[in-house]
């Protein structure tokens, strides 16, 4: 089976990348030179072409904007890759008939309910929930089929450094305060 992750690069592209069982061959496709393929997500084309060559039974679509604040700073950015990106991504993965998992968010929701299940409304208060909700929505229209996974925030140890968050919260010393958001609502559980 040949499966291509987007956002192989990223925080939780690099893990399932280390992951992947030896039955399956991964491609990792990112805007980043270190990945096997190196795309623009923004850019129809590319995600067209890229999907076309490789010939993926599967796509895992991890690629995304995930940082709140920088989605806060530049939505239109956020929108780019989260919203369009998806589809376009969506859209070439149900024209080469590709099994597709996209990853979201529980941001999608604005924590007010709590417990939700996958048809409670969607109500995103920030840049990211809403362009990641928008992405469920353009990823659902394109493939029908597609499995849409929310996660909550991921933490935990990463080769790459560009993740300082997980490394401050795990070597923090447990006998301080760690004080981590002023303005984000988020859930660990």
């Amino acid at each position: 089976m040949r499966v291509l992750l987007t956002g192989a690069t990223g925080f939780l592209g690099v893990t399932l990348m280390e992951r992947v069982p030896e039955t399956i061959t991964a491609i990792g496709a990112s805007h980043s030179r270190e990945a096997d393929l190196r795309w623009d997500i923004t850019d129809p084309v590319s995600v067209t072409s890229t999907i076309s060559s490789v010939r993926p039974d599967a796509i895992v679509h991890c690629a995304a904007m995930s940082l709140i604040g920088a989605c806060t700073r530049d939505p239109e950015q956020a929108f780019a890759i989260n919203a369009d990106g998806a589809g376009y991504v969506a859209t070439a993965a149900a024209a080469a008939g590709a099994r597709l998992i996209a990853l979201s968010t529980d941001n999608v929701f604005d924590g007010t309910k709590g417990m939700y299940v996958e048809d409670d409304e969607r109500s995103p208060i920030n840049a990211y929930g809403r362009s990641k909700a928008a992405g469920e929505d353009l990823i659902l229209a394109a493939h029908p089929a597609a499995l849409i996974v929310r996660t909550s925030a991921m933490i935990g140890r990463n080769r790459s450094d560009r993740y300082p968050f997980s490394s401050y919260v795990l070597d923090h010393d447990p006998a301080e305060p760690l004080e981590l958001f002023a303005d984000e609502i988020r859930s660990f559980v």
